[in-house]
């Protein structure tokens, strides 16, 4: 198979700074249908395998236009994709261009950009991670990283708003709660660590100690102080606060302070200053990842409790 460093296509030195300013809360793709994502994701293989495009592009036809109307037919297009389709991280994009392929209305249009804004930066990806050398190219690797994240969960929310999907909650902002449902979505579905429970106080301070100073070597430049959360949310509030530097522009980093994060009501509370409109989408993410998650292990919860509110799954749900 052709690597990275084979692809003629892939000399050209990237444009780190452009990278860096691209962000998916604003920046929606002209590839506005499920056609154009598509097309990106055969441009994608085309720089990272060029002797598997043909194979791909014979896939992507059959997907652009066969109906999938039971879970065997799924099953069967996911092997085909999973067996062409050798890059990782463009598996989800493509899956996503063919789940919102029929959506009717604005919110498809808004989730099949925000699909072929995943796809593009997935590209982008392939073409110049490998390229990064110093730690402020690695940085912003891992800030698009972020961004296809953010990006998937905004085309998931509003795929989901355009099948008729509704949530407990509502957001004033209609982006932010897409945001928040794709982030319920995804939540539902995705595999997690769960934490096994410490076997005496001291193992259990040391566990606790050990994740807040690992967050404040990476993100005290925040200014948060002390965390008031439990270790359950640890790798909630670490995506958060990962994603809150990939989703600040050169010029808004100065001046952005994360001025709180604590347990309220049950859920996660982030509270930032100097913060551009970006972070709003985040700290819902978050706030709604931690309203499925139980603070205590990380396993899938709900928050309930007499008086004092807590998100617990069943195994921590009465301690």
């Amino acid at each position: 198979m052709t690597t990275p460093h084979d692809t003629p296509n892939n000399t050209i030195p990237p444009d780190w700074a452009a990278a860096d300013r691209r962000r998916p809360i604003e920046d929606l793709l002209g590839a506005s249908t499920a056609e154009g994502c598509f097309g990106s994701v055969v441009e994608a293989v085309r720089q990272i395998d060029p002797a598997e495009v043909a194979s791909v592009e014979v896939l992507v036809e059959a997907l652009a236009t066969a109906r999938i109307s039971d879970d065997e037919h799924s099953h069967y297009f996911r092997r085909g994709i999973d067996a062409v389709l050798k890059y990782e991280p463009l598996r989800p994009a493509l899956m996503l261009g063919l789940a919102i392929r029929g959506m009717p209305g604005a919110a498809g249009e808004t989730a099949q950009a925000y699909a072929a804004l995943a796809v593009e930066l997935a590209r982008w990806l392939a073409a110049s991670a490998w390229q990064a050398s110093t730690d402020d190219e690695k940085a912003v690797v891992r800030r698009v990283e972020q961004r296809v994240r953010i990006a998937r969960h905004l085309c998931t929310g509003w795929g989901a708003m355009a099948a008729g999907l509704t949530s407990d909650y509502q957001s004033a902002s209609t982006t932010t709660h897409a945001a928040g449902i794709g982030a319920e979505v995804e939540v539902a579905s995705v595999y997690r660590a769960i934490l096994p429970d410490p076997e005496s106080r001291e193992e259990e301070a040391a566990i606790d100690e050990g994740w807040r100073a690992r967050l404040d070597a990476l993100y005290g430049k925040f200014g948060y102080g002390v965390i008031s959360a439990r270790v359950g949310w640890a790798t909630v509030i670490e995506d958060a606060l990962e994603q809150f530097d990939a989703s600040l522009l050169p010029d808004e980093r100065e001046a952005f302070r994360v001025s709180d994060i604590k347990e309220k009501y049950g859920t996660l509370r982030l509270y930032t200053a100097g913060a551009p409109d970006a972070v709003d989408v985040i700290v819902e993410i978050a706030e709604r990842r931690s309203a499925l998650t139980c603070d205590r292990c990380g396993d899938h919860g709900r928050v309930g409790g007499k008086g004092w509110l807590a998100c617990r799954c069943a195994r921590h749900e009465k301690n």
